[in-house]
């Protein structure tokens, strides 16, 4: 981008040609047509390009950290989301099918929790009488001596 466009604040020079493919992800064909000054002035066009670009990502992320952290979240429980849905998550902070399939279990689970209750305090109330009824007979048995 430097080098060979010119996208910097060194104006629009190309200081480098590739001459040929690419060999093992490396240009070692490229020309080197300038100085080691000019060299040092190449890489701080590049630091100065990373750093803008730093700096303006970490702003986006921090004025937008409630969605990051809302994506994020839905990340996390579905693994996967597709453009659709992450474009319902921005305009609307939530994914509807997700949060009624929750809600829907949600629901299944304190029904089940409330039929378990219920069914337990049953089963106490029959021990209950189970002992009472033991007890009656126990009883029932001493008086007959």
């Amino acid at each position: 981008m430097v080098t060979e466009y010119g996208m910097s604040s060194l104006g629009p020079i190309q200081y480098e040609r590739s001459t040929g493919p690419v060999f093992l992800g490396r240009d070692y064909n490229k020309s080197k047509d300038f100085s080691e000054k000019m060299a040092i002035e190449i890489d701080n066009a590049v630091k100065e390009i990373i750093d803008e670009c730093y700096k303006k990502a970490e702003k986006t992320l921090n004025d937008n950290l409630d969605l990051v952290k809302r994506i994020a979240y839905y990340l996390l429980e579905i693994e996967t989301l597709t453009k659709d849905e992450i474009y319902e998550i921005v305009e609307s902070h939530q994914l509807k099918w997700w949060d009624d399939k929750v809600a829907k279990e949600n629901s299944k689970s304190a029904k089940e929790i409330s039929k378990n209750d219920e069914e337990d305090s049953k089963s106490d109330e029959e021990d209950s009488k189970s002992d009472d009824e033991d007890s009656k007979s126990d009883e029932e048995t001493i008086e007959i001596k």
